[in-house]
């Protein structure tokens, strides 16, 4: 049995925390009144949330225009 799939999955949760952090401060930036880029905050947020189908395609929309 490989232990792959473990250490795959432990490095994407430490992606993730840091990601989750992004959008904290991505939070408060728009609390203080600062202007983001909200394509930005939605592909954070698909990545957070494990849509890959939804990331890959808002990638090609945001990077093909």
């Amino acid at each position: 049995m490989s232990t792959r799939p473990t250490v795959v999955h432990n490095e994407w949760g430490y992606i993730q925390s840091v990601l989750k952090t992004l959008m904290k401060m991505q939070g408060y930036m728009m609390a203080k009144g600062e202007k983001i880029d909200s394509d930005l905050y939605i592909m954070l947020n698909t990545i957070v949330n494990q849509s890959e189908d939804r990331l890959e395609r808002l990638l090609k929309e945001k990077f093909t225009r």
